[in-house]
């Protein structure tokens, strides 16, 4: 899933290109992600577009626990893992 949410968290504050050959590079506009999309790197579905979280906090992504918080993977089960950033709980 695209991110789509401004984060504080330090680490994810920045765009990342979201497809194309220049996948996940630091970018600030569309026209440095050739064949994709410059985006924010937190995806909090349901969230508020106007509200930016405190934190995007990692979530399990698959498996028996998904979008449970995490802290690793372990607590997400096979094939499941923990994905920063995440917030998907919220």
């Amino acid at each position: 899933m695209t991110a789509n949410i401004d984060c504080g968290t330090p680490g994810f504050n920045d765009k990342r290109c979201a497809g194309g050959p220049n996948q996940h590079a630091y970018c600030t506009v569309d026209s440095e992600c050739p064949g994709g999309t410059c985006n924010e790197q937190c995806f909090c579905p349901g969230a508020n577009q106007n509200q930016k979280p405190n934190a995007c906090e990692a979530a399990c992504v698959g498996g028996p626990d998904d979008a449970q918080p995490c802290v690793d993977d372990s607590e997400c089960g096979a094939p499941g893992f923990c994905h920063p950033a995440d917030c998907r709980f919220e």
